[in-house]
């Protein structure tokens, strides 16, 4: 190695004072001195950290992590004291960061518009007061944050409204971190950003006919389902989807809906033969003019509405809280809904739940097409839901599942305005109007992004339960490095670890420096699901290296037919590439859709002896790494390593070597460099390179194997190892 590796020391001695100076925690992220947002984030770090503890308004110290969002604000001054605490217990100095929340009244706030229309008062026997909005179709997924939270592909489908890119991931805090599109927008509701709540329910499912009429069958052998589209979106004549309303008649005791509420109505196990409440969940068409108060024909189950009909779906959730938690382990318990008396009037709160709050409810209409409907009858006979667990036919009709799912993200001043006026003031507001001269921004479309319909809607896992093949649960059979030949430059290392399979993103953040993100899971159907996140690193600490902050970032590998997929279907010529691999990847608040094949091409073989993998130091150095690949081309051995590192911050970078030759014999040396590329939204362009230092392998046939590198990019960031043991964290190949 070169004789300034010599000057390197693994592990520096810190005196008490330089200790205590290291712990000095400084903000990387802050809201405004002044804003209108009720939610703010902060990010933090302090060298020598092994944990912190934040103060929000003078309240007492709590343990907290970078980067902490705090939602839910009032209007004022507002201030969080941030500290960070030692391997040993001890304190650093406090840092401070302060600001001022401004008030939305009077508009101040661009998701709030002027308007001259006063909503009338409500009708008799009808809504005691009542908000209507309109919302856009966001995605569909196979996710349910609340049910399976952290589990992507678990749920049966769902179609999401309002806050975009919720996932199985999302949490309440992630939802006040979704950072806005081009335009603005991170919500396809009304209200937009005041109204970052997140809405989601089982997907429709018509039956899928060819034009003879026959039934179609899609690729696993089984009956061919198609989505069917609720009329949404389009602010000026679509159907207003979502109402907040009194479901109790003392409209002064009712509250506010508080911030981070999260609650499920309905019930996915229920069946035809259980069903349940027309006060809970009810179908009927449109044509029947169903109403409470003069014609209450409601349906537990789908019911058959022919041409050019629409079917309506309404879902309305518990407005009783207990008064002390915003979720339950069964999503239900900590609401309930309001009792009658023996004649069925005069709902009140039960004393278990005794804090009346605004009552959501959802409100569907679904066209009944010729396209959508059953050839015989031109109706929407064998229409089902994604969540019915029982056959749907004519004797026990689908739909019986109806649920819905809810959580808060309005802006609290918002949310108070719809029980002052709305509600308190029993008006019939319609289309985002307030009732006080101001009307919520309107809709936007959303991603848009529906998977196809499996299994019935169940998903991946559940092929093969319906009359068609099981698809295998399929590892790669290449393992190493993947990539995009249309996104040169990024890629993934996939690997294998016993029955779990290691994902490593290397690619560029938003200023085109490296980075990467990391994560560990296992395929299931022919898709791949992984939680990752950014790992930081500080020596002083255990662990050194930790996720860096609350993540809902994830990558999703599909091993099934990915030649099918859209992320393969982009035009590119990829007829050399030995196998294929779609991927989408939901990251920053991103979608992202790679085609990804293995590194060597047709025609190259792997290199003996064969060195790919994941490769570290061992336990006691862990948290940074080499990813290995070798392969011949023409008779000639080409190897490539890539060093997964951390810069003087402890932010996770990486760097690039190759060489020719076999890098699993004897010595092998590599010089290493770092790259400035295109980040991953962007559109494609060239990257720059330069040297930045050397890593070298010693390959002890029968012995320990070891590792020495330096890296110095001469913009302070140095990262070195001197004779550190080498060993292989992935399975061999």
């Amino acid at each position: 190695m070169r004789s300034r590796f010599a000057l390197a020391v693994l592990t520096l001695a810190v005196s008490p004072a330089a200790f205590a100076q290291s712990l000095a925690t400084r903000f990387t992220e802050a809201p405004p001195t002044t804003t209108s947002s009720a939610h703010a984030t902060l990010a933090f770090q302090a060298d020598g950290a092994q944990s912190f503890e934040c103060s929000l308004d003078g309240a007492g110290f709590a343990a907290c992590a970078s980067p902490t969002t705090v939602f839910g604000l009032a209007p004022g001054e507002h201030s969080i004291q941030v500290r960070a605490l030692a391997l040993d217990g001890s304190r650093g100095e406090l840092a401070e960061h302060r600001w001022t929340q401004s008030s939305i009244a009077g508009g101040n706030h661009p998701d709030l518009q002027r308007t001259s229309q006063v909503p009338a008062p409500v009708a008799p026997n009808s809504w005691r007061g009542i908000l209507r909005i309109n919302c856009d179709f966001s995605h569909a997924a196979y996710d349910d944050p609340l049910v399976y939270p952290g589990r992507a592909w678990a749920a049966h489908l769902h179609r999401f409204y309002g806050l975009f890119d919720v996932n199985a991931g999302t949490t309440i805090q992630t939802m006040h971190r979704t950072p806005a599109r081009g335009d603005g927008r991170v919500s396809s509701c009304q209200g937009n950003d005041l109204n970052r709540s997140a809405y989601w329910v089982p997907a429709v499912l018509a039956p899928k006919y060819a034009a003879d009429g026959s039934r179609e069958h899609d690729r696993f052998g089984e009956p061919a389902w198609i989505q069917v589209e609720a009329v949404v979106g389009g602010d000026d004549e679509a159907h207003e989807v979502f109402y907040y309303s009194a479901g109790i008649d003392d409209l002064e005791a009712i509250q506010p809906l508080p911030a981070g509420l999260g609650m499920i109505a309905g019930d996915m196990r229920a069946t035809p033969s259980t069903p349940q409440s027309s006060a809970v969940i009810r179908w009927h068409c449109q044509t029947w003019q169903s109403s409470d108060a003069d014609n209450a024909r409601f349906s537990a189950t789908i019911p058959e509405c022919t041409l050019p009909d629409r079917l309506r779906a309404d879902v309305f959730f518990p407005s009783c809280l207990n008064g002390v938690d915003l979720d339950s382990e069964d999503h239900r318990s900590h609401m309930a809904y309001p009792e009658t008396d023996a004649n069925g009037r005069n709902p009140t709160c039960p004393a278990s739940h005794p804090v009346p709050v605004v009552r959501v409810s959802y409100h569907y209409a679904f066209p009944v097409k010729p396209e959508n409907t059953d050839p015989a009858t031109q109706s929407t006979r064998g229409w089902r839901l994604s969540s019915d667990a029982y056959e749907a036919g004519t004797a026990t009709p689908g739909g019986a599942s109806l649920h819905g799912d809810w959580v808060n993200g309005w802006h609290p001043e918002a949310m108070q305005a719809i029980v002052d006026t709305c509600i308190g003031q029993g008006l019939d507001c319609h289309d985002g109007n307030l009732g006080n001269g101001w009307r919520l921004s309107g809709t936007a479309e959303g991603p848009g992004i529906a998977p196809e319909v499996i299994a019935q809607g169940m998903g991946p896992r559940h092929v093969g339960h319906f009359g068609g093949e099981a698809v295998p649960q399929p590892l790669p059979t290449l393992r190493g490095l993947w990539y995009d030949r249309a996104r040169d430059g990024h890629g993934i290392d996939l690997q294998t670890v016993a029955d779990s399979i290691m994902v490593l993103m290397y690619s560029y953040a938003e200023d085109r420096r490296t980075e990467w993100l990391f994560g560990v899971g296992q395929a299931e159907g022919g898709i791949l699901s992984v939680p990752v996140a950014r790992f930081d690193y500080e020596p002083e600490r255990l662990p050194r290296q930790r996720p860096a902050g609350d993540s809902s970032d994830r990558i999703d590998l599909r091993f099934d037919d990915p030649a099918s997929h859209a992320a393969c279907l982009d035009g590119v010529d990829r007829a050399d590439a030995l196998t294929l691999v779609a991927m989408e990847a939901r990251i920053d608040g991103q979608t992202l859709h790679w085609c990804l094949e293995p590194l060597p091409v047709a025609g190259h073989e792997r290199a003996e002896p064969d060195c790919t993998g994941s490769w570290y130091a061992g336990e006691q150095d862990s948290g940074w790494g080499l990813s290995l690949q070798s392969h011949a081309y023409g008779g000639e051995d080409v190897s490539v390593a890539i060093l997964y590192y951390y810069d003087a911050t402890g932010t996770g970078r990486w760097a690039f070597g190759s060489v020719r030759g076999p890098a699993a014999a004897g010595l092998v040396t590599m010089d290493l460099h770092d790259y400035r590329g295109y980040c991953r939204s962007c559109e494609p362009g060239p990257y720059e390179t330069r040297p930045v230092g050397e890593v070298q392998l010693r390959w002890n046939e029968g012995g320990e194997d070891r590792v020495e590198l330096w890296l110095d990019d001469g913009q302070g960031n140095v990262w070195f190892r001197q004779d550190s043991p080498l060993q292989r964290l992935s399975d061999p190949p």
